[in-house]
């Protein structure tokens, strides 16, 4: 449904744009968005389809729908064409070039987002021991066929982050410990240890931490994997409910 329709300006013209309009999307068989969504159109060239996947060949018109109801329409229309520069750039890298990988070099910056700490660092090992020794050369990737440094860098595997509000929200995350590890990842002590006095820190209760958590795995099989079975009345352990007191 159309709410609103706005007049093109002479600058949103010169960049093609053929229509700006407020819509509220939705239909009778659909849950209505819940808010107001912008619709531009925007004419380009139509082209002929050159692959036999299914859908519509394109009718010469760009529709963007945006949440920027105050931004100009030529600016809109400039935001998605740069935009797609990214993509034909990515289309030249790999079907010209024939390359499938971007790679960087962190040196001694971890590829976090801004504000997260690393608690926990992994490296890869030759097997699958703890005692077994670390990947020290280079190995090369079947898939790209480039030499690939497992450990250079090592990457983050548990880390910690308080979210700038008001108040503070903590926030801790882990790649280890799911259903792909089979439950050996919950099996070693001191990795139970590590997301019990987590659950501490985000609850901004680490002056209660003891100092060694009783982890006790609950359960006669406490480390079967999970996946496609379900196990009842099953409770914590009585030391689990002092937690929070």
């Amino acid at each position: 449904e159309v709410l609103e329709s706005r007049p093109v300006s002479a600058e949103a013209a010169a960049e093609r744009v053929t229509s700006d309009s407020v819509v509220s999307l939705g239909s009778a068989t659909a849950q209505p968005l819940g808010h107001t969504v912008r619709l531009i159109t925007i004419q380009a060239k139509p082209h002929a389809k050159c692959t036999k996947a299914p859908g519509p060949d394109c009718d010469g018109t760009i529709r963007i729908a945006t949440n920027l109801l105050d931004v100009p329409a030529e600016v809109v229309a400039l935001l998605y064409h740069y935009r797609w520069t990214i993509e034909i750039f990515f289309r030249f890298f790999k079907q010209i070039l024939g390359l499938r990988m971007l790679r960087r070099n962190f040196g001694e910056t971890l590829p976090l987002p801004e504000g997260c700490k690393p608690v926990l660092i992994g490296q890869v090992l030759k097997g699958m021991k703890p005692d077994d020794e670390p990947v020290d050369q280079p190995e090369l990737n079947p898939k790209t066929k480039m030499m690939v440094g497992k450990n250079e860098p090592m990457m983050p595997i548990a880390w910690k982050y308080e979210r700038d509000s008001n108040p503070k929200r903590r926030v801790f995350t882990s790649t280890i410990g799911g259903a792909m590890a089979g439950g050996s990842d919950f099996a070693n002590e001191g990795m139970r240890r590590m997301f019990v006095n987590a659950c501490y820190w985000c609850c901004r209760l680490e002056d209660k931490i003891p100092e060694k958590a009783d982890v006790a795995p609950a359960g006669d099989n406490p480390f079967k994997r999970a996946c496609g079975s379900k196990t009842s009345n099953l409770e914590p352990l009585p030391s689990m409910n002092s937690v929070g007191n």
